[in-house]
């Protein structure tokens, strides 16, 4: 600190700057840390609510995750330990939301698995009989109530298949009614 002209000034960097006009002094890792924070806090509040986090979630929350663990001690003591538990909050949820997502993918399969069985199951297109009927109704309507998300979990071929059996058994039921007198 200097005086010029009867005014107290601070030498920053060799620039004199006046006393009365300084707010704060911080030099670039308190910037830094602080802002790094500041991102943080941000980047969480951009999250949905812990209750609503979805696996369309996880990358944003690893990359929040993964910015708090490369902070520096120093730079930590700048996020306020609400944020840190929160930042908890998400990645224990998250945790919960993996889990119940390879349950239903498991789910997924396995429905896609037991239709794709019973289509194979069936005997060939060309020794099919009116007889598989109940057999072809059923796997038609199980394929009906699958959502989306068990469908994508189906080959292309099997739901062809599926639905050449559908147009086979038509043809044979209708082969099987008698003419009708004119």
């Amino acid at each position: 600190m200097v005086m010029e002209n009867g005014k107290a000034k601070l030498s920053i960097n060799e620039t004199l700057h006046d006393l009365d006009a300084l707010d704060t002094v911080c030099d670039s890792e308190y910037l830094t840390a602080y802002t790094m924070a500041s991102d943080l806090v941000k980047a969480l509040a951009g999250l949905p609510g812990v209750d609503n986090l979805s696996m369309a979630d996880k990358d944003r929350l690893t990359a929040i995750s993964d910015a708090y663990d490369e902070m520096d001690d120093y730079q930590k003591t700048f996020v306020a330990s609400d944020a840190v538990a929160l930042l908890d909050a998400y990645k224990e949820k998250m945790k919960e939301v993996e889990a119940l997502a390879a349950l239903a993918e498991e789910d997924a399969k396995t429905v896609a698995g037991n239709l794709t069985n019973a289509i194979n199951e069936l005997p060939s297109l060309e020794e099919l009989t009116v007889d598989s009927k109940d057999k072809v109704d059923a796997i038609a309507e199980a394929y009906e109530k699958m959502d989306s998300y068990q469908k994508s979990f189906l080959e292309e071929e099997t739901v062809e298949l599926m639905k050449e059996y559908q147009k086979k058994m038509a043809e044979l039921l209708r082969a099987a009614q008698p003419e009708e007198e004119v």
